[in-house]
């Protein structure tokens, strides 16, 4: 043994201080063994270099023959020079830590060929029970979509949260996006042909998750989160639960409900990829389609509504704008971009504060969807809003009317699950922009289909029937608790902080069992049960 321990740098001359600095310093790069291999192999020759050197400075006292010293030296020299060379090279050409940009990878492609394919043929989606509407395009929508590429690829050398823009001639398959009918909340579901894709997932139940499976989904490549309130985030806690995420990206912004607690438990315990959304983030989505985030515009604003991800799809020369709750402030300054899109999902379920003139001159959609609950408590859609979309001839599509509302898209004309547009005050110009398959494109007069009834708050307010009459029924209706999107405590509706709560902020419950499964908490003041 102690032969062997005599050739070991710093117990060689038996000195007591020596083995203790070699056992620390031998410690030390056993340590390092746990990281890169040849940097902890230039860690273990190290010591050796250096007693090597010291051998050969002084062979002579120590009775080493000359010849034998520098041996051992320049082998030791070797393998730390070597080691530390690999060591370098690796961390050159090793994968680079991932920066704030969303880009696609090959894989994303790849992986699964069947991702994003439609679950029924698009043949008897048109044909045999759809009676799809079509879009055609906007004339000079091929010109745009040709300088978005062009300035897409001057740009992207400048700009580090940009990819190259995607080109037209790329364009294979079809994308399907459905707008779930989840109440009063928002759900998407988008299929590409190469992507899975879910923004937002309606209130705390099963509806967006079953009707994923329903449609073939077991994988989710990107999920979005808009914003933390209960009516987007909400279901996307059992989407998490029961299918696989690969990334979720949000404003990254804190709440304090249970509800968005057990959302990024979830995140967290799946080890799900997080990304924080920023604006000019883009991915590059494969067989042209693109997905571009535009905001939140702010992440400090204290309205929750206004830190909305804002995300616009491309596929091919078809775009549609996905706005959340984002209300009127950040809307007008969305509208000082380039945001032109053929369909735009309303802002806030169709909220007064979730859409302007300029906006929607900015955006200048065929289509507008609007994602709210029937009969639903706040009134949504708003007529302010109908009317500004009605005044600007967009084509107006409505859950609480029409159910989930499909669209599928070859890239150049847009296929609508629904018969007809909801008529809104329908203006004296030119009929809807997207107009059934089996009708000529070239009618002008515009169309009243006779199986869709007309809102009562389409009809004027007789003498008959004043508005006050109105007003206790509704507030009947309305639920036995009250809770508001902005907390996480529900109340009976005669406690004084239910009488703070702003009407736009407002949510129902009939039973506690409904608030307690939102996420919601009794309020300590009026008890609630």
């Amino acid at each position: 043994m102690n032969d062997i321990i005599r050739f070991i740098p710093g117990f060689r001359s038996n000195t007591k201080w020596k083995k203790i600095i070699a056992i620390i310093y031998y410690a030390i790069f056993v340590l390092m063994m746990f990281s890169e291999f040849f940097s902890a192999l230039a860690g273990i020759a190290l010591p050796f270099l250096v007693f090597g050197f010291l051998d050969l400075i002084r062979h002579k006292k120590k009775a080493i023959p000359l010849k034998n010293a520098i041996i051992y030296f320049t082998l030791a020299l070797l393998v730390f020079s070597f080691s530390i060379n690999i060591a370098g090279l690796e961390s050159e050409n090793g994968d680079s830590p991932t920066d704030s940009r969303i880009v696609s990878q090959e894989d994303d492609k790849n992986g699964n060929e069947n991702y994003g394919q439609p679950t029924t043929d698009p043949q008897d989606k048109v044909s045999d029970n759809k009676n799809s509407n079509k879009t055609d395009d906007h004339s000079d929508s091929n010109n745009d979509a040709n300088n978005e590429e062009k300035n897409d690829e001057t740009d992207a050398e400048n700009n580090e949260n940009e990819v190259e823009g995607i080109q037209s001639s790329n364009v294979s398959g079809k994308i399907v996006v459905h707008f779930i009918d989840v109440g009063q909340g928002d759900s998407i579901l988008i299929q590409a042909p190469s992507f899975n894709m879910l923004i937002d997932g309606g209130n705390k139940d099963n509806t967006a998750v079953n009707y994923i499976k329903n449609h073939g989904v077991s994988k989710l490549d990107l999920v979005i989160g808009t914003h933390p309130h209960a009516d987007h985030i909400g279901g996307l806690v059992n989407v998490l639960q029961e299918i696989k995420v690969k990334e979720v990206i949000d404003p990254a912004v804190v709440h304090t409900t249970k509800t968005f607690e057990d959302y990024l438990t979830l995140i967290d315990e799946k080890n799900i990829k997080f990304t924080e959304a920023k604006p000019g983030m883009k991915k590059d989505l494969g067989n042209g389609t693109s997905l571009e985030i535009l905001g939140p515009v702010s992440a400090s604003d204290s309205n929750l509504n206004n830190v909305s991800v804002v995300a616009r799809l491309s596929f091919g020369n078809v775009s549609f704008l996905f706005t959340g709750d984002a209300e009127t402030s950040v809307l007008s300054q969305l509208a000082k971009k380039d945001i032109k899109s053929d369909v735009l999902k309303a802002a806030h379920h169709g909220s007064h504060n979730g859409i302007s003139q300029e906006f929607i001159k900015t955006v200048s959609p065929k289509a507008a969807v609007i994602s709210a609950g029937k009969d639903n408590s706040y009134g949504h859609p708003h007529d302010e809003a109908l009317d500004i979309l009605s005044a600007n001839g967009v084509d107006i599509y409505r859950t609480d009317l029409h159910g989930t509302i499909v669209m599928e898209s070859d890239g150049q004309v847009i296929d609508v699950n629904v018969k007809q547009p909801y008529q809104h005050n329908p203006p004296k110009v030119p009929g809807p922009t997207i107009k059934p398959a089996n009708q000529p494109k070239d009618k002008s007069e515009p169309t009243t289909a006779p199986t869709i009834k007309p809102e009562p708050t389409e009809k004027p307010a007789s003498a008959s029937t004043p508005q006050p009459t109105v007003k206790p029924a509704e507030s009947q209706e309305k639920g036995k608790y009250v809770g508001s999107t902005e907390s996480d405590k529900y109340h009976l509706p005669s406690c004084r902080y239910a009488k703070k709560i702003l009407s736009d902020n407002e949510i129902w419950f009939d039973a506690v069992d409904e608030a307690q499964s939102a996420g919601y908490a009794a309020c300590g003041v009026c008890n609630p049960k």
